[in-house]
């Protein structure tokens, strides 16, 4: 995987991730939805719930509340 954040990396932490793949997958959710891709658009929401648990799972204890 290349590294475009020059380095910086180290500094992205799984809720990052998790919170970014989630709201990725809920926009594709939306517009699989909006063009008629149900089983798609359920799918990316299934996604999108997952990752935010991800999110809340990987969370410091000062930011899950």
């Amino acid at each position: 995987m290349s590294d475009n954040n020059h380095g910086r990396l180290d500094e992205i932490s799984p809720q990052d991730v998790a919170g970014y793949v989630r709201d990725v997958a809920a926009q594709l959710a939306h517009m699989a939805r909006a063009m008629g891709l149900g089983k798609l658009g359920q799918l990316l929401e299934e996604a999108a719930r997952e990752a935010e648990r991800q999110a809340q799972e990987n969370a410091e204890p000062d930011d899950a509340a």
